[in-house]
């Protein structure tokens, strides 16, 4: 009885130890996949802030913000048309690219600052929206999308890189 009590316990003790290593193995199978992610520059960060609509901005408060240097703009334009002509002191951050260069922007970016996203768009620019957007999902408060863009700025004879 009591060899058939040690066996018993035996097994027991087994079974707990097989639990453990399997639900060990599964918890580091989990964690790699979340490390290759950010190996891999696969971000995918997720806030409250996430539902939360950028606002709109139009000339001239987005003027009123450069003067003040209020505000971080960000070109949401493909890098060609970054480089032909963007409002001095943007930054491109084309709105495809924006998951593959997150870690970059992460660092780049200080979340309190308030950030102007634009494009060519001369009423509604659904570039500039949609990075927006994807910043308000990184987590940044502070995201104004400019509503005119860089035609109307630069019509506007406001500063300009490469300056004309």
């Amino acid at each position: 009885m009591q060899e058939f009590k040690k066996k018993r316990g035996l097994k027991i003790l087994i079974g707990a130890a097989a639990i453990v290593l399997i639900s060990s193995a599964i918890g580091v199978l989990a964690n790699l996949s979340l490390v290759d992610q950010l190996i891999n520059s696969e971000c995918v960060i997720h806030s409250q802030a996430s539902h939360r609509e950028a606002s709109r901005i139009d000339l001239a408060e987005a003027k009123k913000k450069f003067d003040g240097g209020e505000a971080i703009f960000i070109d949401a334009r493909c890098l060609d048309e970054y480089n032909w002509g963007h409002i001095k002191g943007a930054i491109s951050l084309p709105v495809d690219s924006l998951e593959m260069q997150c870690p970059s922007v992460i660092a780049q970016l200080p979340q309190a600052k308030e950030m102007i996203t634009y494009c060519s768009g001369s009423t509604d620019c659904q570039l500039s929206i949609d990075l927006a957007r994807k910043l308000t999902n990184l987590g940044y408060l502070h995201v104004n999308a400019f509503f005119g863009g860089w035609p109307v700025w630069e019509a506007a004879g406001y500063p300009t890189e490469p300056e004309n």
